[in-house]
């Protein structure tokens, strides 16, 4: 269901550009031709699917370049795309597209895409604008591998009935043994022990111990690692060279023994653009209101439409909040090319996305 929303959403765009109620829109021309380029992938009574189809919506919509990166999802695309090739292609033959119904409801769509984009250029401009300011610092990412000695508790085994429970570990006790422990194991790295085998034998970090203690790329800022209380880790893996081994820093979780394996690299914008436009888009979005409204508040005529504004009513329809009938989605996740869906109500904002360094 989820990937055939996206597959009508794009459509939309594509079907207002290449058949809108005011003539032929700009670049609609090619759209055809753009379409039928490249080799067949599938085909179904009088239609198929070409390459270029698939390229075409990629640039509408990124989620699609993404569908299509498994076989699986790729075939799941290609049979939305043959369905509503051949409901398009009937269309045509009954001549539904000249109907006036139908063109008033394109009209409608193209409103909600030419304002959708009105946005989306400013994000855009927005977006490259600080990651042109803040990528040698929230960008830049190192890759790192670490050897963890917890300094929390093991939680203690069900004990039998009728025997007590053992006392609480002592947190300082645990907190020193850790230290012990990352002193030998430093210990053991400077004499030559290579660096697999430290881990294998000392690391708390069952996740990453079997693959050397690889935690990937980290970078500052990252939410993850900040909840961690990572961020004397992450800047110091900064001040490493390639191969080079820290002394135990402290974080939340215990003592971390790192290694960085890549040194510092500034991410591709490409690559980030996503996360840095879900993070701006309200404020762009706001500061775009204030731009065009001059600071001015919605001076409502409709006398109950006053009533509402002076005293909202929670939970009545019409109420202050209520979702209009046409919907700009304001924070789109990470990876959508902000097309509109139907004209319904709002699905509700997809969390933010965060870096997570593997653990």
């Amino acid at each position: 269901m989820k990937a055939r929303l996206i597959v009508v959403s794009s459509l939309l765009a594509l079907s207002v550009s290449a058949c809108g109620t005011h003539g032929s829109s700009p670049g609609s021309g090619d759209l055809e031709k753009d379409l039928k380029k490249g080799n067949s992938l599938a085909e179904l009574g009088p239609v198929q699917i070409d390459v270029g189809y698939l390229e075409v919506l990629s640039r509408v919509n990124p989620n699609i370049a993404g569908q299509i990166k498994t076989p699986a999802g790729k075939k799941r695309l290609i049979d939305s795309l043959l369905e509503q090739e051949l409901l398009y292609k009937e269309s045509v033959n009954r001549g539904i597209p000249s109907k006036p119904d139908v063109q008033e409801k394109a009209a409608l769509y193209e409103r909600v895409i030419f304002a959708q984009a009105v946005l989306d250029d400013a994000v855009d401009k927005k977006s490259k604008e600080y990651y042109d300011q803040n990528k040698e610092k929230e960008f830049s990412r190192v890759k790192v591998s670490h050897i963890l000695l917890k300094t929390t508790p093991t939680p203690p085994a069900p004990t039998e009935k009728g025997k007590t429970p053992p006392p609480p570990a002592d947190p300082k006790a645990l907190e020193a043994e850790a230290l012990k422990k990352a002193q030998e194991a430093k210990a053991k790295l400077a004499s030559g022990t290579a660096w697999e085998v430290v881990v294998t034998e000392y690391s708390d970090d069952r996740g990453t111990k079997t693959r050397g203690g690889d935690l990937g790329l980290i970078s500052r800022g990252d939410r993850r690692a900040d909840r961690l209380g990572w961020n004397d880790l992450i800047e110091k893996s900064f001040t490493l060279k390639a191969g080079e081994v820290s002394d135990p820093i402290l974080a939340k979780d215990g003592y971390h023994i790192i290694k960085v394996t890549e040194v510092a690299q500034v991410a591709p914008y490409e690559e980030v653009q996503n996360t840095i436009k879900f993070k701006l888009r309200s404020q762009v979005k706001n500061e775009l209101m204030a731009q065009l409204t001059k600071g001015k508040a919605t001076e409502y005529k409709d006398e109950s439409l006053k009533a509402l504004t002076a005293a909202p009513a929670a939970g009545v329809p019409g109420a202050e909040g209520q979702a209009p009938a046409m919907q700009i989605e304001t924070k789109p996740a990470p990876g959508t090319a902000g097309t509109p869906a139907a004209p319904t109500a709002p699905t509700p904002p997809t969390k933010a996305p965060e870096s997570k360094p593997s653990k």
